[in-house]
């Protein structure tokens, strides 16, 4: 998952929790990653 959400800016050091940007295409990852729960 680490190649997909590399730019991922809530994984970067010292950001908060508040609104972050997100690329269409992490959160179609992110989105893909909740589906694949058990």
């Amino acid at each position: 998952h680490a190649d997909a959400l590399d730019d991922f800016a809530l994984l970067r050091r010292g950001n908060r929790l508040s609104v972050l940007p997100v690329s269409a295409a992490q959160w179609k990852h992110i989105l893909a990653l909740e589906k694949k729960r058990p």
